[in-house]
C-alpha cells in the first residue's frame, strides 16, 4: 500500500500562468468560459451550445501530470511547493480529519481500481465536456415538452453558477445548502458549490425549518438554493437564525420576498432571495479569473461534500466526503458496469442521500450519460410516466418501491383470465430456470432457450415495457436488501435486481453484486474497497461481528466532530460501520442488522430486530412495516403497517387495505376495510 501524500507536475513553471489547472486525464483550466448570455437562458437549454473546440481552448498542459507517491516529512513539507489545483495531492499526516479546511492522506493501491490517479469533480466534468459536448446530459419535463442539456451546457453552466456563488460571497470550505426536488439546478448548484470552493450540503425536502436551520447552522452556510416559494416560505421564518447565510436563491418561478441580495453587484440590499435568472447573469457577469483562482487553490484530498444522516440515534453528523472519495467511487461504479456516454437513469430518490446523489449524479459524469428528472411527486405515483418517456438502462430502486410493483403486479394477475394466467405462471417457470442457469454457470438446452425466447416475447417483455424498463441493462437495489422471495419473484420476470450496500461514510459504495450473487447476500466487496467482519460486543453469533470497510471511497471524518470521528475511523484506517454481518467463505456478505438497534431485554439478552421483522413480513404477506420494540423490557413486542392497494396505472396509494390484507384480517374475526378504519380505531382505544 502506498501513501500518496502530494504531486509535483512535469509542466513547466514558465508554460502557464499560475492559474494553470492540471489534471490526470485532461487540461482542466479555464481560459474563456464564453457562458454568459447562453448560460441565462435556462441555464444553456435550447441556447447556442458550447462546441469542443471552444472548451479545448481552455489552457491545457503540455502533458499530463505524473502522480508521485511519497511519505512526507516535515522537512518535506517545508520545501514543498503545491501544484495549483484542482487535481493536486496536498500534504497530509492522517488519513482522518474534521475541520472543513484539512487535507488527508489517500490510500493508493499498487494496481487495480484503488491505483488509479485521483482527479476533482471539475476535471471529470471538464473532461466529458470535452470528449462529448453535444451528448445530453440532464432533461427535465417542464412546459409539456423534454428540455435538454447537452455536457457543454451543463459544464458552462455549473462554472457560471460557481461564479455566481463567489460573488455572493462564498468563502472556501464554507457551505452552500440545497433543498428541493431533483433538478438540473440542483446538481448545477452542487457542482457550482464544489468549483467554487464551498462544500456542497443537501437537504432533506421534508425537513421541519427548524431541522433545516439546525443543519445550515451547522455546516455554516452562506447561501440557501432552493426550488420554490413554498420551499422559501418555510426558510423564511427561521431567517433571523441563520447568522451565516449571505444570499438565498429561488430556481423555480419569482421569489415574492423580493429585495435580491446582500452585496449584490456591490450595492447593500436587503436580505431577500434572488431569482435562478438573477444569480446566474450575476455569475456570467463576473470575470473567469476569480474561479480560475478557486479552482488553482483545490486540492483532491480536502472536503468538497457534507451529506447529514438522517440523526435517528443522536444530532445528524455532517459526514466529509473529499473529491478524490467521490470520483474514485463514481468512476469504480462506472467501470464495474460499463456505463457508456448511451446510458441513462431517472433520478427520483432524494439527491441530498448518499445513494441517489452518487448514482444520479456522480456516476453520470465519467461515462457521459443522461439523467432524466422525474417530477416532485414521482413516489405518489408520476415515476412510471417518467421511466416510459425516458426509458432508462440503470435504474436504482428501493425495497419499499419493488413491493409495491410486486403487490400491483400480483392484483393484475389474480384479476386477468386463467389463460393469461396460465400463460404468466408457466412464463415464471421458465424465467426462474434461466436466471437459475446463469447462477450456475451452466448453458440452457435448445429446448429451454425457445422457451425462455417464447415467455419473453409473450411476457417479460411487455410487463419491462408497462414499468419503464425496456431498456434496463443496470437494476440495482440499495439502501435494503431484498427479501429472498421478493428477488426470486422478479428473476422470475426476467429483471434481476443487483443488491448493493453502502453507507454515508462509505460514499454508498461497499458491495456489489453482480449475477453470480447468492440469496440473501448484498454482493462481495467492490473492487479496490476491502471488508472485514471484526468482533463486537453485542454480537455472540460464531462468525458474526461488526462489519468494517478500507478504501479510498471511506469517508474523511465527521464535520467539526473529533469524537465521532476517531469513534468511527480507526488508526489502521478500517471504518467501523456500525452493521453487524458474515460473510462466507467465498467473500459474498450478509448483513444482519446494526449493532445500536440491537435490543437489550431486562433479562440481559441481546436481540437483532432485523430478522424478526424480515420473517414476520415473509409470514403475513398483509404486512408492510414491521418493527420490533422492547429494550430493556421483559417481553418483546411489535409495530405492524398493513399493505394498502395502489392505482394500476399510476401507482398512488390509496386509503383502502390491499387484498392480501382484507383476508388477514378477515381470518381474525376483523372488519377493518381501510386505513381511515384503523385510525378510528386507534382514535377509540385512546379515548378509552
Amino acid at each position: 500500500m502506498l501513501q500518496l501524500h502530494f504531486v509535483f507536475s512535469d509542466v513547466p513553471r514558465n508554460a502557464a500562468p499560475s492559474g494553470r489547472l492540471v489534471g490526470p486525464e485532461r487540461g482542466a483550466g479555464l481560459q474563456s468560459l464564453h457562458c454568459g448570455a447562453p448560460a441565462l437562458q435556462g441555464l444553456g437549454a435550447g441556447s447556442t451550445p458550447l462546441n469542443a473546440e471552444t472548451i479545448t481552448s481552455f489552457r491545457s498542459p503540455a502533458s499530463h501530470r505524473r502522480v508521485h507517491a511519497a511519505l512526507a516529512t516535515p522537512q518535506e513539507e517545508e520545501l514543498f511547493e503545491p501544484s495549483h489545483g484542482p487535481d493536486q495531492v496536498l500534504p497530509a499526516r492522517s488519513h482522518k480529519c474534521w475541520l472543513p479546511d484539512c487535507a488527508v492522506t489517500i490510500t493508493m493501491d499498487e494496481e487495480g481500481p484503488g491505483a488509479r490517479a485521483p482527479m476533482s469533480v471539475h476535471s471529470v466534468l471538464h473532461t466529458a465536456a470535452l470528449t462529448h459536448p453535444q451528448q445530453p446530459a440532464l432533461a427535465v419535463h417542464r412546459d409539456n415538452a423534454w428540455k435538454y442539456w447537452n455536457y457543454a451546457e451543463y459544464y458552462a453552466a455549473s462554472a457560471t453558477a460557481a461564479k455566481a456563488l463567489i460573488r455572493l460571497g462564498l468563502e472556501r470550505f464554507h457551505s452552500v445548502c440545497i433543498m428541493g426536488a431533483n433538478s438540473p439546478e440542483w446538481v448545477i448548484a452542487n457542482n457550482g458549490a464544489i468549483m467554487a470552493g464551498g462544500l456542497s450540503t443537501g437537504l432533506y425536502n421534508n425537513n421541519s425549518a427548524e431541522a433545516s436551520c439546525g443543519i445550515a447552522n451547522d455546516c455554516r452556510a452562506q447561501v440557501l438554493v432552493l426550488d420554490n416559494h413554498h420551499t422559501v416560505s418555510s426558510i423564511m421564518t427561521v431567517r433571523h437564525k441563520l447568522p451565516h447565510v449571505k444570499a438565498i436563491v429561488q430556481w423555480l418561478g419569482q421569489p415574492r420576498e423580493r429585495g435580491a441580495i446582500v452585496q449584490w453587484l456591490g450595492q447593500p440590499r436587503e436580505r431577500g432571495v434572488m431569482s435562478w435568472a438573477e444569480f446566474m447573469h450575476l455569475g456570467a457577469s463576473t470575470p473567469d479569473d476569480e474561479l480560475q483562482q478557486r479552482l488553482s487553490l483545490q486540492a483532491v484530498n480536502q472536503c468538497c461534500t457534507l451529506i447529514y444522516t438522517s440523526g435517528t440515534t443522536g444530532p445528524p453528523k455532517g459526514v466529509m466526503c473529499s473529491q478524490d472519495n467521490i470520483t474514485w467511487s463514481a468512476r469504480a461504479f462506472a467501470d464495474f458496469f460499463r456505463l457508456k456516454h448511451d446510458d441513462s437513469i431517472v433520478s427520483y430518490l432524494p439527491l441530498n442521500h448518499i445513494a441517489a446523489q452518487m448514482v444520479d449524479l456522480y456516476v453520470a459524469m465519467p461515462a457521459a450519460g443522461t439523467v432524466y428528472f422525474a417530477k416532485p411527486d414521482a413516489l405518489k405515483g408520476s415515476l412510471f410516466d417518467t421511466l416510459k418517456e425516458a426509458r432508462p438502462t440503470e435504474f436504482l430502486a428501493v425495497p419499499r418501491l419493488l413491493e409495491k410493483i410486486h403487490e400491483q403486479l400480483t392484483m393484475t394477475s389474480a384479476k386477468s383470465s386463467p389463460a393469461k394466467r396460465a400463460v404468466v405462471s408457466w412464463a415464471k417457470k421458465q424465467g426462474t430456470n434461466h436466471h437459475q442457469a446463469l447462477l450456475q454457470g451452466r448453458r440452457l438446452t435448445p429446448f429451454e432457450l425457445l422457451s425462455y425466447s417464447l415467455a419473453k416475447m409473450l411476457v417479460f417483455n411487455k410487463v419491462r415495457s408497462a414499468l419503464g424498463l425496456s431498456k434496463g441493462r443496470v437494476l440495482c437495489n440499495g439502501s435494503a436488501p431484498l427479501s429472498t422471495a421478493l428477488s426470486e419473484f422478479f428473476s422470475s420476470l426476467d429483471m434481476t435486481f443487483s443488491n448493493t450496500w453502502g453507507l454515508s461514510e462509505s460514499c454508498g459504495v461497499g458491495t456489489i453484486n453482480n449475477l453470480q450473487y447468492r440469496s440473501g447476500s448484498v454482493g462481495k466487496a467492490a473492487p479496490g474497497v476491502k471488508i472485514s467482519i471484526q468482533k463486537s460486543d453485542v454480537s455472540s453469533r460464531q462468525g458474526e461481528g461488526e462489519i468494517c470497510v478500507k478504501g479510498r471511497n471511506v469517508f474523511m471524518g465527521y464535520f467539526n466532530n473529533k469524537e465521532k470521528t476517531d469513534e468511527t475511523i480507526q488508526d489502521d484506517g478500517w471504518m467501523r460501520t456500525g452493521d453487524l454481518g458474515h460473510m462466507d467463505e467465498d467473500g459474498f456478505l450478509y448483513v444482519s442488522g446494526r449493532a445500536k438497534e440491537i435490543i437489550i431485554t431486562a433479562g440481559g439478552e441481546n436481540i437483532a430486530p432485523l430478522p424478526i421483522e424480515a420473517a414476520v413480513k415473509k409470514l403475513i404477506p398483509a404486512v408492510a412495516n414491521a418493527v420490533v420494540v422492547g429494550d430493556g423490557k421483559k417481553y418483546l413486542s411489535m409495530l405492524l403497517t398493513f399493505c394498502c392497494s395502489v392505482d394500476p396505472d399510476t401507482m398512488v396509494p390509496h386509503n383502502s387495505l390491499s387484498a392480501p390484507a382484507l383476508d388477514w384480517l378477515r381470518g381474525l374475526g376483523s372488519s377493518i376495510t381501510n386505513i381511515g378504519h384503523t385510525n378510528d380505531l386507534i382514535e377509540d382505544v385512546y379515548s378509552r
